[in-house]
């Protein structure tokens, strides 16, 4: 205000000027801690408790408002992450058929084991200040037998993400990290961080790969941004004891584990090997509820004939043990794929009869995956295979079997349910020492069966196991055998 006679009219004293035009270039608010506000009003003494005043107040103003989000967005490295999560089956849920099951099917449960004392268990009617908001978890275990849909609850995350925006308003980046995948790595690695696993794991196949990986990693450490990373480390007990303490990869995983975002899945109670660190929210994956079960069996797409699932839910009724096991989604696909109606005019009445029925299906199916042949050399036909006795049908397949066996209890005995090259090749080493006999061509055996599944990866093709089926318990001995066989031969090659 220039005027002399304005300022006298209205008896000013002062003049703000050093913010003069400041509010006319963007939305803001100007708190300044006044001390000398005019030439007749100096007091110099006083400038340090005014600067502690202004900023005293605008901490507490602060503390009153939602933090708004600043983050840097880099477009071309968002959309090649979004490209590797939807290409190809990477979020695909299957049948054990091979008929993939839609999103809207899936239902993952989670029951609350443990809250950590500083997260609020709900929103609170009346805050102590205004603008106050609970806290929030932001480290999540998610602990779940095998089978109960860990992997689907990561899966279900990145497409709804990717597809419905979940989350949008609390995470720019969202990082699924299958522990299976950093199993590959040497335990004589010199170094690994996040930016070999960004290239490693998302962007190998990209001509530009190791630029955006750079550039991720750059963004992500940002401090501004790193609120808004989420990492989602799924399958952790399979890593647990992959690498002797102070490895260059039991420290990254390490690392991950501390991130101040992250949600872990993981097969009850891992070792003690890795520390998990504090969490805010302890779940449990406890598969489907009863009302879920009897929405799935009456759903047809997934059983077609009303009668057959009449048949199942009349079945489960009568056996209260099996009630519990098909809360466990895979378990209950099986039984509904396996289920035939008036089958030799029975049905089955015991649980092993019901599980004789189901691995039997399975190997019918997986006769004419695998274009077994009969007797005369031809090809067995979808008909001929209908035809073949529950009895009979391990006389067509006992090479396969012996193979799936092999594997299998080598899983039971080492605790695993996935089966790397090097595996395969002792596993098959050792069943022929044993004089075994195994299909001749057993890598497309093992891609065709139904009772394994094959990773994502095609460069390194593991195997996991789909189901260790019990259906076999009089060879239990043998396979003891076999196994501790397998272990004396590891342990002296080491």
């Amino acid at each position: 205000m220039k005027n002399a006679r304005e300022r006298d009219m209205i008896s000013a004293i002062c003049f703000e000027m050093e913010a003069a035009g400041l509010m006319n270039e963007f939305r803001c608010i100007v708190i300044r801690g006044v001390s000398d506000y005019a030439d007749s009003h100096k007091n110099d003494v006083w400038h340090p408790y005014a600067v502690a005043a202004a900023a005293a107040v605008a901490k507490e103003l602060l503390s009153y408002l939602e933090a708004s989000k600043t983050t840097v967005q880099l477009s071309p490295v968002a959309a090649a992450l979004e490209a590797f999560y939807t290409e190809g089956r990477r979020l695909a849920i299957q049948h054990i058929s091979g008929q993939p099951l839609p999103m809207s099917h899936c239902f993952i449960n989670l029951a609350v084991v443990k809250r950590s004392q500083h997260v609020s268990k709900q929103p609170r009617s009346r805050p102590e200040r205004p603008f106050e908001t609970p806290p929030k978890p932001k480290r999540i275990l998610t602990e779940g037998r095998a089978g109960v849909g860990k992997s689907t609850l990561c899966k279900k995350i990145i497409f709804e993400l990717i597809h419905h925006h979940l989350w949008k308003d609390l995470f720019d980046w969202v990082f699924w990290v299958p522990s299976r995948n950093l199993r590959r790595k040497s335990q004589t690695m010199t170094a690994y961080n996040t930016e070999n696993m960004f290239y490693e794991e998302y962007f190998s196949q990209q001509p530009d790969g190791k630029a955006q990986a750079h550039a991720l990693w750059l963004t992500v450490n940002e401090p501004c941004v790193c609120e808004w990373v989420l990492f989602i480390l799924d399958g952790l007990d399979e890593v647990s004891r992959e690498w002797d303490m102070g490895t260059p990869m039991h420290e990254f995983v390490s690392h991950l584990l501390e991130q101040p975002q992250v949600i872990i899945t993981t097969r009850p109670r891992p070792s003690d090997h890795i520390d998990i660190g504090a969490v805010d929210l302890e779940l449990e994956a406890i598969g489907f509820r009863s009302k879920q079960v009897k929405e799935y069996i009456r759903n047809t797409e997934i059983v077609p004939d009303i009668g057959v699932s009449r048949e199942i839910e009349s079945f489960l009724q009568d056996h209260a043990l099996l009630q519990s096991l098909v809360r466990i989604p895979i378990q209950l696909d099986a039984l509904c794929y396996s289920w035939e109606r008036n089958i030799w005019g029975d049905r089955p009445q015991t649980m092993t009869s019901l599980y004789q029925s189901i691995v039997s299906k399975i190997w019918r199916k997986d006769i004419l995956q695998l274009g077994i042949r009969d007797d005369q050399g031809h090809r067995l036909t979808e008909g001929a295979v209908e035809d073949i006795h529950q009895l009979d049908i391990e006389n067509y397949v006992a090479k396969e079997i012996n193979l799936i066996e092999g594997l299998a209890f080598h899983g039971l005995a080492n605790d695993t349910i996935e089966f790397q090259k090097e595996d395969r090749a002792s596993i098959c080493r050792l069943l022929k020492q044993h004089e075994e006999e195994l299909p001749r061509m057993s890598e497309r055996v093992r891609r065709k069966v139904s009772f394994l599944r094959t990773s994502e990866d095609n460069a390194h093709n593991s195997r996991h196991s789909l189901q260790l089926s019990a259906s076999d318990l009089p060879r239990v001995l043998r396979g003891t055998l076999f196994c501790q066989a397998l272990d004396t031969r590891q342990a002296s090659s080491l």
